[in-house]
């Protein structure tokens, strides 16, 4: 597998030198044609950083003037990209050693893969602490019966349970041909600021199946000028969280998906109630599923038991499937 590695940057030489850094530490670096990096401020220090690897075959690229991020600057960035498959970094965040080694044998570990992602860890620096793993419930929740020491396998069905509850992979982690990546961007064509990660995951589906590597390998780091901010308040991600999921919901129905059943299936496999799906997602994802029909409302009795009883019980009653 040939591989062209996408790294936007935005006057952020110190994270980018952390990007590269990983980049030139893969163990599949020969797999690497390309270092693609894309500065789009007006600061040209990050040009300097490049030329400390050598080792790596970067193009440094200068938008003048920039291009706002979405559609039109993924579509711009594929002109200059010359692989079959395509990663991409944001340079704010940085990949251990093995990530793009395990990411190609996930193209091979199930027919018909489209796109890879690998499992992503919150940090606050590469000398912090580990905060969290990213939307690592939903997956789960979504896929057919995963075990937690090898990859998940997710089709079109259970890649719609993941997104209408939660932007559930990080753009940092992926892999994907080139041809699907161009084809699905049509996808965030409508100007949504927040959701571009969370819808395009979806759209993979619609080419073959997802495959999400379980071992974390790639650090997201946490700061104050983070883009995946939620820009102009919650009330303006509210409005575009459910846009989203009603271009979801369209998708299912084109693809005669029952996500109802859907939902429930897996909420009694997994054995997962209502509080717990809903206390995972952002947005109050589970509550504007209620208002849309898709899952049936907690019965009165249940919510009533829940205020009602002693801790010890109330945990109990929490765990009351739907």
């Amino acid at each position: 597998m040939v591989i062209s590695v996408l790294v936007p940057t935005a006057n952020r030489p110190a994270m980018l030198r952390t990007a590269l850094r990983s980049v030139a530490a893969q163990t599949a670096l020969s797999s690497i044609a390309e270092v693609v990096v894309i500065e789009n401020l007006s600061d040209r220090e990050s040009e300097k950083v490049c030329r400390e690897f050598s080792q790596l075959p970067i193009r440094y690229i200068f938008r003048d003037p920039p291009i706002p991020p979405g559609f039109d600057s993924a579509k711009d960035a594929l002109r200059y990209i010359n692989s079959d498959y395509l990663a991409i970094l944001f340079d704010d965040d940085w990949w251990g050693d093995q990530h793009l080694e395990k990411s190609i044998e996930s193209h091979s570990f199930a027919p018909g893969v489209a796109a890879s992602y690998g499992t992503c860890v919150w940090t606050n620096g590469e000398d912090g602490y580990l905060t969290g793993i990213h939307s690592s419930f939903v997956p789960w929740f979504a896929a057919e019966n995963p075990k937690l020491n090898g990859k998940w396998i997710l089709g079109i069905s259970e890649l719609l349970v993941a997104g209408l509850l939660k932007t559930s992979f990080h753009f940092s982690s992926l892999l994907v041909s080139r041809r699907i990546w161009e084809t699905s961007l049509e996808c965030i064509r409508d100007g949504n600021p927040f959701d571009t990660d969370r819808l395009i995951s979806v759209e993979f589906g619609r080419h073959g199946n997802v495959v999400m590597d379980t071992t974390p390998r790639v650090f997201i780091r946490m700061h104050e000028s983070q883009e995946s901010r939620r820009i102009g308040g919650a009330e303006l991600g509210q409005y575009w969280w459910n846009k989203t999921t009603e271009k979801l919901l369209r998708l299912a129905k084109e693809s005669d998906i029952d996500l109802m059943q859907e939902f429930s299936k897996r909420m009694q496999s997994k054995s997962v109630s209502g509080d717990q799906l809903r206390g995972e997602c952002d947005f109050s994802a589970v509550d504007h599923l209620d208002k849309v029909g898709i899952l049936k409302k907690v019965p009165l009795y249940k919510k009533i038991l829940r205020q009602t009883l002693p801790p010890f019980l109330r945990s109990l009653a929490n765990s009351i499937r739907y």
